[in-house]
């Protein structure tokens, strides 16, 4: 499936007694299918991802990927978490239930980039799937192209950080056009975003 176009990010929906409401969940990815949306993420930052637990990932992933199967809206799943254990099943998991990408914010409280490129490289290693990276805070420019340049899966970033519109050129020039870049603005500037060459 094309890793271009408009993709939301999924909200995690509870029931009444406090548990993840994989019906309502899976509900989202089905209704983004009959709408022809290009794409559906979770979860990330809009999904509360830092509240829940490592079985509602788990399950909430499952809910994701069976509601979205056979479907053309590509499926991407987030697989950041404080422990890099988790990280290695998350991402493993997304293989084998047939996501179409996995998606990383970098380790919270890091900022060294060395660190930072290390991570990547290591999230890129686990599965053959398609990595988006989701810069943010100060990820620079020089490290998002080397990660591009070590990271053979990593072929496109969600950047969020500084100003996406600033970075896009630089960031297309310097590899050729084969990092794709996506932005976190939701629509604000999506129309500046399309002329400049977002994907």
């Amino acid at each position: 499936k094309p890793l271009r176009g408009l993709f939301p990010i999924g909200f995690t929906p509870f029931t009444p007694d406090n548990k993840v409401d994989l019906e309502a969940l899976a509900a989202q990815v089905k209704f983004c299918n009959r709408g022809g949306v290009h794409g559906f993420v979770w979860p990330q930052i809009a999904s509360s991802w830092t509240t829940l637990s490592d079985a509602e990932r788990m399950d909430g992933m499952q809910a994701v990927l069976a509601a979205g199967k056979g479907g053309k809206t590509a499926l991407v799943i987030g697989v950041q978490s404080p422990d890099p254990e988790a990280v290695i099943r998350y991402a493993r998991q997304a293989e084998k239930l047939d996501a179409d990408a996995i998606v990383s914010l970098p380790p919270a409280g890091v900022t060294d980039e060395k660190a930072l490129l290390a991570y990547y490289q290591h999230v890129g290693s686990l599965t053959g799937l398609p990595l988006f990276a989701q810069s943010t805070g100060n990820m620079s420019v020089d490290l998002l192209v080397e990660m591009f340049k070590t990271v053979p899966t990593l072929r496109h970033v969600k950047d969020e950080a500084g100003n996406p519109l600033e970075r896009i050129t630089e960031l297309r020039q310097r590899t050729g056009d084969q990092l794709k870049v996506f932005s976190g603005q939701g629509v604000a500037t999506m129309i500046t975003e399309m002329e400049r060459g977002f994907s």
